[in-house]
């Protein structure tokens, strides 16, 4: 994932959003404000029918980072910055986003990604501001149980997996161009 492009790496972000059940997820234009990606979770999928979540959805804006450094703690009091912007709304920021973005009226969540690692300096804060963080190590898991993943890693006898580098990059190139 270092070596992906970094656009690439965003829409591998939005392939992650994908097969966790986040629909209407779009990346946002370039130099953004810090907003990477938008997407929409709809709650009542995870509920029984009727139940107290029917018809709750959750605004999510996303940041994606390829980084072979460590994300402390400041980078991600600015992605909490960025996510005010959105949530209060700062109309320089609220334009460039997505029409059906602005239309929802619901909550708003942070995802942040990278492929290092976060300091616990980061951790903590985003626990404490309610920011959700995905390492590259949890990343690969989740790409790992995509339904995709047999598009580019195979399991040898002995259990270990084989990745197919090319073919991962070309489903990201390829993944990009259907959601733009």
């Amino acid at each position: 994932m270092k070596e992906m492009p970094w656009g690439d790496f965003e829409y591998l972000c939005l392939h992650i959003l994908e097969i966790n059940g986040i629909i209407n997820f779009s990346p946002t234009e370039k130099n953004q404000k810090g907003i990477d990606f938008c997407a929409l979770l709809e709650l009542d999928r995870y509920s029984l029918p009727g139940i107290l979540l029917k018809g709750c959805r959750v605004k999510i804006v996303g940041q994606a980072k390829r980084f072979s450094r460590e994300i402390g703690e400041g980078l991600v009091r600015n992605f909490k910055t960025f996510l005010e912007d959105v949530q209060e709304p700062k109309r320089d920021v609220i334009e460039k986003l997505p029409k059906w973005f602005k239309e929802i009226k619901s909550p708003i969540l942070g995802i942040f990604l990278t492929t290092s690692k976060f300091t616990k300096g980061a951790i903590k804060y985003a626990q404490k501001e309610g920011i959700i963080l995905k390492d590259g190590e949890q990343i690969l898991e989740d790409l790992i149980k995509s339904p995709d993943s047999g598009k580019w890693v195979s399991t040898v006898e002995n259990g270990k997996f084989i990745f197919n580098k090319n073919a991962f990059f070309d489903f990201f190139k390829n993944f990009g161009k259907e959601i733009l």
